[in-house]
């Protein structure tokens, strides 16, 4: 799993389009892999489908808006509103 780490990253990357969501989101579905069943895990790196199959992971928790992960991280970014410097001073000033 570890040697196709940039393979999962660019394909995350890909996707989100934001350097820090790619590698938590990778990191995530590393954590989620090695607590689960290891049985099924070896299976599957066995048949040589590891890398699809964690990128179908990936994908789900990029893009599924019902999974933890992007309510958590990409909603929670989508909902925040980028202010520069100068209307932040101007809003404080009128306040």
């Amino acid at each position: 799993m570890y040697s196709e780490y940039d393979i999962y990253y660019r394909f995350a990357y890909s996707l989100l389009k934001s350097k820090c969501l790619a590698e938590d989101v990778v990191q995530d579905v590393f954590l989620q892999l090695l607590t689960s069943n290891s049985n099924h895990l070896l299976w599957i790196f066995d048949t040589g489908k590891g890398v699809s199959y964690i990128n179908k992971i990936i994908a789900v928790r990029c893009l599924s808006k019902k999974s933890q992960f992007y309510k958590q991280q990409i909603s929670y970014i989508k909902l925040k509103v980028s202010v520069s410097e100068t209307e932040l001073e101007y809003l404080c000033n009128k306040i």
